[in-house]
């Protein structure tokens, strides 16, 4: 039986806090024995372990990009649902999937003045991140 003491209550509700004992659980836990607290560990994890619920796994739906991500069709007229995607989207989407700045100005066959283009969504991409 593992026992924590504690010298104040402070003490002791820091430590079941860390340990992410919900408040109302707290006077249950501590007990004094002379003038510590003291604290019994293994009751503290009883009142840890999670429920088990039954697990049912849900078929994750993909969207148009993540389909278009899979398939790994890099043309630049693809199409997906009938509209083509355009240069940003191209970009990111080759972004994700960890290409460099000089693929994707290879792939999209991108022109001097828009050389730019990739870092810019790159930038982008991870302040949204």
């Amino acid at each position: 039986m593992a026992i924590k003491t504690c010298l104040n209550r402070d003490a002791a509700t820091r430590f079941l806090r860390k340990n992410g004992v919900a408040k109302e659980f707290y006077n249950q836990l501590i007990y004094t024995n002379g003038r510590k607290l003291c604290i019994n560990v293994e009751d503290m994890l009883a009142l840890l372990k999670p429920k088990t619920k039954a697990v049912v796994d849900v078929p994750k739906v993909l969207s148009p990009t993540e389909q278009y991500a899979l398939k790994g069709n890099l043309k630049r007229d693809a199409k997906i649902e009938g509209k083509k995607l355009g240069t940003a989207a191209q970009i990111r989407q080759l972004i994700k999937d960890g290409r460099s700045n000089e693929e994707i100005r290879t792939v999209l066959n991108l022109p001097e003045t828009k050389r730019h283009y990739p870092q810019y969504y790159r930038n982008q991409l991870s302040k949204e991140i």
